[in-house]
């Protein structure tokens, strides 16, 4: 019987951890999705499904004076148990899918490389380069972003564009220093994007 106790609380903590990890692990922390769905998994969904688990678990061990109880009993709250973990796991592929379904509900970002990445983009997004960075716009429209007198680099036509102004597809643009310059989407597109950067969500 007390083997039959120990089963039921092992499976118990065994997929409460792996729920949990799992959805982590999946992409909840990554760089297009860091900060803000960590910190309601950290802070709200784990908490809850702990305090469910630990429920669980407290069903599962022997009564109270001693005395364990009988096989049946303890074969029926081991199924609700299972059945609660199979509830909740079934909620947290919601919820992901929910996340994964909202483009640009979080800031995206992008380390400083030698090599362009593609990075599709929606209309009212910013995209804000670091020092250094390029910036080739393959689809859609955008107005140049530029906090003061001095603009991008457009390396393809030797120019400078200044803040407001239209960018031309398939230019390279530069972005000289990390000071607020960058491009600001009209329209849903694509760019071609190497360096540092972020991606301020639609507004």
């Amino acid at each position: 019987m007390k083997k039959r106790s120990v089963r039921g609380l092992c499976l118990a903590l065994a997929a409460s951890a792996v729920l949990a990890g799992g959805y982590i692990a999946s992409g909840a922390g990554t760089g297009d999705d860091p900060l803000i769905s960590l910190s309601y998994l950290n802070s709200v969904v784990i908490p809850d499904i702990m305090d469910r688990v630990e429920k669980t678990v407290s069903e599962l061990l022997p009564a109270q004076g001693g005395q364990s109880a009988d096989t049946a009993d303890i074969e029926e709250r081991l199924k609700k148990a299972e059945d609660r973990v199979a509830a909740l796991s079934g909620q947290l592929e919601e919820m992901k899918k929910a996340v994964d379904g909202l483009p640009g509900s979080f800031p995206q970002t992008g380390e400083a490389g030698g090599s362009f990445e593609s990075l599709q983009v929606f209309a009212g997004q910013t995209i804000l380069g670091g020092a250094g960075c390029e910036i080739i716009l393959r689809i859609g429209n955008a107005v140049a972003v530029c906090p003061g007198e001095n603009g991008l680099v457009d390396a393809t036509g030797g120019l400078d564009l200044t803040g407001g102004k239209t960018v031309e597809r398939n230019h390279v643009y530069i972005v000289p220093r990390e000071d607020g310059r960058g491009i600001a989407m009209k329209d849903d597109g694509y760019v071609m994007i190497k360096g540092a950067y972020t991606v301020d969500p639609a507004d």
